[in-house]
């Protein structure tokens, strides 16, 4: 694939993946990615792979049934491998700033 067209398919989905999480914030607001105050280093991890495996089992139900809306639970999927990603490097980054000298 080359570059260009590699560059719009994550465009796509960065733009799908925003559009989820935009959403979760107009429900639920609060706790939201979102905003700009969102704690990334302190957010509880367990409460991210619980909710991994819950996106994780929507989209791969064992009745192995074709789910009519996969696309949109392969962007569920992602967000929540991508929250995984972005909590587990701020504790990364938060834990060499506290020992560095």
């Amino acid at each position: 694939m080359p570059k260009a067209l590699l560059e719009q398919k994550l465009d796509e989905f960065k733009e799908e993946m925003l559009a989820k999480f935009e959403l979760r914030a107009r429900r639920w607001g609060k706790a939201s990615v979102t905003r700009d105050d969102f704690d990334w280093a302190g957010y509880p991890l367990q409460s991210i792979q619980d909710s991994f495996l819950e996106e994780i089992a929507e989209r791969f139900p064992e009745s192995g049934e074709p789910r009519p809306d996969e696309v949109s639970e392969d962007v569920d999927v992602a967000n929540m491998a991508f929250l995984d990603w972005a909590l587990r490097k701020a504790r990364t980054n938060n834990s060499k700033k506290r020992s560095t000298p």
